[in-house]
């Protein structure tokens, strides 16, 4: 099963249940204030009838991010959405925002279905970056800096699979479901907060410039494209502060220029990964 968690951010690893009978699919007892909207359940019936399974729903409390989605392979009865109760009154967006993720991928042609995997090319260059970043940090042996370099690497390349296409999801919810707005905007001022973190100077300590760069230009350009799209500067003014902004901004052409349509992800995929210095640090994997 293929694992999709986002959070408009870099992406952490998800902690998701065990594969459960379909039968149980969308029979989830929820909090009065959590019960699924019609708008979530047509979504959710999308994806059904799109891809021939059934969607299970469950919460789960030991997820580090808010929602995530395994796609079904082979033999497997069903596709697994988790999410975390934290997400509260905020739910049905988040469920919505999983499924859009899953939707691309059986809307492609087969010939165009894939996964993101990582490559031993970008993995080696991430340890060279961060030993050269820090060679001269007595407090972090040899251990401590791999294990910096790996959790680098496996953050950019999730944003790099992630941010793009789910700015194409949610260009999609927002103009298809208008009633998903309210829950769309709180849940998404978060995340663009929370990307910011990424400026700070401790931050930039630890993190080479080309990684460094390459995540801050991603989150420039999901602030860019929320910035337009709520006509507020005010997403904008982290990134124009410290010289990031520009960036971000050619990301944001490169995805207006390039066709929305899914069979076109990958393509922008290896778009933003050849702006930003990424060509060669992931692999597309066989999909669905």
């Amino acid at each position: 099963m293929i694992q999709i968690g986002f959070t408009h951010g870099t992406l952490h690893t998800a902690v998701l249940a065990a594969m459960v009978s379909p039968l149980a699919a969308r029979r989830v007892t929820l909090p009065p204030r959590m019960e699924l909207t019609s708008t979530t359940n047509e979504v959710l019936q999308l994806v059904e009838k799109t891809t021939g399974l059934p969607v299970i729903v469950q919460a789960d409390t030991s997820m580090r991010i808010l929602a995530a989605i395994k796609i079904a392979q082979g033999s497997a009865p069903a596709h697994l959405l988790t999410y975390n109760p934290k997400v509260a009154a905020n739910l049905n967006y988040a469920v919505c925002f999983q499924c859009g993720f899953a939707l691309r991928i059986f809307q492609a042609p087969e010939a165009d279905r894939y996964a993101v995997g990582s490559s031993y090319q970008g993995k080696k260059e991430a340890e060279r970056l961060v030993n050269e970043h820090l060679r001269n940090d007595k407090g972090l042996n040899r251990d401590a800096r791999l294990h910096i370099a790996t959790q680098m690497y496996d953050g950019i390349i999730r944003q790099l699979r992630s941010m793009p296409i789910g700015l194409r999801v949610d260009e999609w919810l927002r103009t298809t479901y208008p009633d998903l707005a309210e829950e769309q905007k709180a849940l998404t001022v978060q995340q663009l907060q929370a990307n910011t973190s990424s400026l700070r100077p401790d931050v930039r300590r630890f993190t080479p410039d080309k990684v460094r760069n390459a995540s801050v230009a991603m989150s420039a350009a999901t602030a860019a494209y929320w910035s337009r799209t709520w006509s507020d500067p005010l997403p904008l003014v982290p990134y124009k502060s410290t010289g990031d902004l520009d960036r971000g901004l050619a990301l944001l052409k490169r995805w207006d220029d390039l066709p929305g349509d899914p069979a076109a992800d990958k393509q922008l995929i290896d778009a933003w990964g050849v702006d930003l210095g990424l060509a060669g640090w992931y692999e597309f994997l066989p999909g669905i």
